[in-house]
């Protein structure tokens, strides 16, 4: 929960808002949610988390393609998973990402927290 702590902050700095820096935090953002460890066990986030900043990068990284739901379907199913125990206000922001992965044609089953992705692509 830590490192998720020091992306959080990150995103909301302006230095690293625009190139050259956005991209770098994106792609390292990428491979720490690649990362087992990342969003993983039952760590409550610290009140100053940045959920809807964190959500939105998140769904980002799938539209960009940085991230790809099948390749890597379970760092977002953990992060999804994760998801769950956010302030109901801030559950909003996960949006953003059910529509990038509806934009793939992938589908999210609420009730386990886990992608469906189609077989013949």
């Amino acid at each position: 929960m830590r490192i998720s702590m020091c992306f959080s902050y990150l995103f909301t700095l302006e230095l690293f808002a625009a190139p050259p820096y956005r991209p770098k935090l994106d792609r390292l953002f990428a491979d720490w949610l690649r990362n087992p460890a990342s969003f993983a066990g039952d760590i409550e986030p610290p009140e100053q988390f940045s959920y809807d900043l964190i959500a939105e990068r998140l769904g980002f990284l799938l539209f960009m393609h940085l991230l790809d739901a099948k390749r890597d379907r379970e760092p977002i199913e953990r992060f999804l998973r994760t998801s769950v125990r956010w302030p109901p206000e801030h559950r909003v922001a996960l949006f953003r990402i059910v529509q990038a992965l509806a934009s793939h044609g992938i589908l999210l089953d609420r009730g386990h927290m886990q992608l469906s992705v189609p077989k013949n692509e």
